[in-house]
């Protein structure tokens, strides 16, 4: 039997909200074997509490019995799935929980479900049963049902077509961390990190903020909790995407191919359609998408989910994955802190991180260099918002110093990324993406991105909407000899004998003239940006992609806010408007 003391957390708004009841009937499960079929809500977040007993919470809508039940364990069996599927064809992307819950006081049993689709009114039900056994029956019988598998042979699921696929969550240990917070609550710590250091693990460990980006990315994380996601998971995710990519690949191939009669025209599309015939291509793809959303729960509400039939489109789908894996590794860094207990939570963060970060001081040499930087390398085209520094941070990872790889061409150059990804980052340093992953999704193949432009760099940091503060950091890259490309080749990270990295050329670069030399002989390419005369570049700015991660070492974290000049500019035309109305409407009635 779990452990019945009780603690509160508040890590998950998402997974943890309660909904108030609604008239709207779900149609997804007739369910006539269980009583108190009732209605839930939709899936909107709100903040709330929940009560965590053993290893997974009660779901937070069963109300009846959140604080009096747990989630029935036997030995190493948690009674408990999360179910999704989703079918785009058919306009398809619902869930289905199930969980055997057994009352802290007398021990009886009852079997919770709750089912819909998502952005639509949940139905629950709820039945309580004579015994243990009766519930775990009835427990395991549905999940057969929805999936076509066995509960006692889960451990070698099988997606069925037209069923359910199991959502694999990592239920870890929790026994530790409640004992942790238990001993929290009787013991307020002070933080020894300087003031600037603690804003900074504050901001990059406040899952609030992780659980905002990835709405903003359409991660469901009602289904998929974040720090619950397996590894297993997301490679499921990367494998359904390899799909995808290969289908958008050999659909191009069929839509270039032409011919100078509709005879020559179909021949070639034979010739060039090496996967099927285009509707075949089209049916894969159409099933890989399933696939991937069935994996990575997404909510779209009740707009279709779209097609992943672009390049941009996988890219966006590619991005979010990475942001999960980066995330998974900063739970994974949280989680450590319940084996200390006399220390603040961020300076037990700080100290799993593994990596020294010192702020700079005010009038500091580094920080004129580094806001320099930012100021004369923000490109022209870049126009709707304006950088500036906040904080600036020297970083020293470690073992990146013992382990850096020397070829010379040392460059401090730029790298942007999610607040949500930067605990991740600095816990285990810039990583290439895994090998499940499609190649097409990246320029240049799968590698570490750089740039020597501030505000390239700057729009893959997607500030957040609520107070536009983006983090960047400065690494110290061995570009050695270098491949200089004009035009996207995702197999670029197949290197030509004596190269050891990429430069995606643009049509413009920081003017040379006035690059500084550090003490150390790293060269910073700060400059006015100016025309490169390579014309046949089809990038507007420069690219540096490393393909082993031994070249780099993490210096300098930045903190910017955006200045967004777009929106202040709408917002003084809207101003202006509404003065002219007035104005027109007084002088009408003076006349």
């Amino acid at each position: 039997m779990p452990a019945k003391r009780k603690t509160t957390s508040t890590t998950s708004k998402a997974a943890l909200s309660k909904r108030p009841r609604t008239s709207d009937k779900g149609n997804d499960d007739a369910s006539t074997d269980c009583a108190q079929v009732s209605d839930s809500t939709n899936d909107k977040p709100s903040a709330t509490k929940i009560v965590i007993k053993g290893k997974v919470p009660v779901d937070p809508q069963c109300t009846m019995k959140a604080e009096t039940a747990h989630v029935l364990q036997e030995n190493d069996v948690v009674y408990n799935f999360m179910l999704n599927q989703t079918n785009v064809q058919h306009n398809n992307n619902k869930y289905y929980l199930g969980q055997v819950l057994e009352d802290d006081i007398g021990g009886a049993c009852a079997v919770w479900f709750r089912w819909g689709r998502v952005g639509k009114t949940a139905q629950t039900s709820l039945q309580p049963y004579a015994s243990k056994a009766n519930a775990i029956s009835v427990f395991e019988k549905k999940f057969r049902c929805k999936t076509g598998n066995c509960w006692k042979d889960r451990a070698n699921f099988t997606k069925m077509s037209g069923l359910y696929d199991l959502i694999e969550q990592d239920f870890g240990e929790v026994e530790a961390e409640e004992k942790a917070d238990d001993n929290e609550e009787k013991k307020v710590v002070s933080s020894h990190l300087p003031a600037e250091v603690l804003e900074l693990i504050l901001l990059i460990s406040d899952v609030s903020v992780m659980e905002h980006q990835m709405r903003e990315m359409n991660y469901d994380a009602s289904r998929a909790p974040l720090g619950k996601l397996t590894p297993g998971q997301i490679k499921a995710g990367y494998e359904a995407l390899k799909t995808v990519s290969d289908c958008i690949e050999e659909l191009e191939k069929c839509t270039a191919s032409s011919g100078t009669n509709a005879k020559a025209k179909r021949g070639a599309k034979r010739a060039a359609c090496k996967g099927g015939s285009e509707r075949e291509l089209r049916d894969r793809l159409l099933q890989a998408c399933n696939t991937f959303y069935t994996r990575i729960p997404h909510n779209f509400g009740m707009r279709v989910p779209p097609l992943i039939s672009t390049p941009e489109a996988l890219k966006t789908e590619l991005d979010l994955l990475k942001a999960l894996e980066d995330i998974e590794a900063a739970f994974s860094i949280i989680k450590q802190e319940g084996k200390t207990v006399d220390m603040h939570p961020a300076d037990r963060n700080y100290s799993n991180l593994k990596c020294n970060i010192k702020p700079i001081p005010s009038g500091d040499r580094m920080e004129k260099v580094i806001k320099d930087y930012v100021d004369m390398t923000h490109a022209p085209t870049h126009d709707v918002y304006k950088l500036e520094v906040l904080q600036t941070f020297e970083l020293e990872k470690s073992g990146e110093a013992e382990a850096f790889c020397d070829y010379g061409t040392r460059r401090l150059l730029w790298h942007g990324s999610r607040i949500t990804n930067w605990m991740g980052i600095l816990g285990r340093g810039l990583k290439i993406a895994p090998r499940e992953a499609p190649c097409t999704g990246y320029m240049f193949g799968k590698g570490v991105y750089f740039a020597d432009c501030a505000s390239k760099s700057a729009n893959y940091a997607y500030p957040t909407s609520n107070d536009c503060v983006g983090i960047m950091a400065l690494c110290e890259v061995s570009l050695g000899e270098i491949n200089s490309l004009v035009y996207a080749d995702s197999n670029a990270n197949q290197l030509p004998k004596g190269k050891h990295s990429v430069q995606g050329v643009g049509r413009n670069m920081p003017d040379p003239s006035t690059w500084i030399t550090l003490d150390d002989g790293v060269v910073v390419p700060c400059g006015k940006i100016i025309e490169s005369k390579v014309y046949t570049a089809t990038l507007l700015y420069n690219e540096f992609i490393v393909y082993d991660v031994r070249q780099i070492r993490l210096r300098y974290l930045v903190i910017l806010p955006f200045l967004l000049l777009l929106l202040l500019l709408l917002l003084l035309l809207l101003v202006v408007g509404v003065a002219r109305i007035f104005l027109y409407v007084w002088t009408s009635q003076c006349c």
